[in-house]
């Protein structure tokens, strides 16, 4: 198994740059196994994340306290919608942006566990950023890890991908950090069809 990782540390391109700088015939290779397979199962995993510098269960807790000393209840609604982006909406937004850039090669990610491969999208670390209307802003971050096993082999891993500070706004709406946490699985979506499509199916 190759490990590609990237040190950008703000992803702009779509470029294989994103995930490595060397590139060669082997590391072209290692995704060869998605050629000629039409759906990948796809899971999310949050474990042992962190929120900026802090475990995500002391920011959680952090932060739904002090909502609630402010308005009674907020915390535990921000707490609600906080679990809702992480179990829904990260997940629709990358599946979308991924099906959409590998239409052309009918490959689509979606939970089937009677796929042969399964992709696992695990967050490192996420920032969810601030929003201010000014250039005092600061967009969501997310880093990111793209693991490729068999569905009914998950000890085996057949490829790993790392991808750093990968950036999330959302223009009008960019006010709400959870759009902007949504936008940064959407761009991951992105750049990793981009990344199979240029080596997966490259001749």
């Amino acid at each position: 198994m190759k490990y590609i990782f990237s040190t950008v540390a703000i992803l702009i391109t779509l470029s294989i740059n994103c995930f490595s700088q060397k590139r060669d015939k082997e590391n072209y290779e290692e995704l060869k196994f998605l050629v000629g397979q039409s759906v990948l199962n796809l899971q999310f995993d949050y474990q042992g994340m962190t929120v900026g510098e802090k475990p995500e269960q002391l920011y959680i807790e952090e932060k739904r306290d002090t909502k609630n000393s402010r308005a009674e209840g907020s915390g535990n609604k921000w707490e609600h919608d906080w679990e809702f982006n992480k179990n829904e909406d990260f997940p629709r937004r990358f599946t979308v942006l991924f099906n959409k850039h590998l239409a052309k090669k009918n490959l689509v990610v979606g939970k089937d566990s009677n796929a042969i491969y399964t992709l696992t999208v695990k967050t490192l670390r996420i920032e969810p950023g601030f929003h201010t209307g000014t250039l005092a802003s600061s967009p969501a971050l997310a880093d990111l890890e793209f693991i490729f096993t068999k569905t009914d082999e998950p000890e085996k891993v057949l490829c790993k991908l790392r991808i750093k500070g990968v950036e999330g706004s959302a223009g009008f709406a960019s006010f709400d950090a959870g759009m902007r946490m949504q936008e940064c699985y959407a761009k991951a979506g992105k750049i990793l069809a981009s990344y199979i499509m240029d080596n997966a199916y490259k001749k």
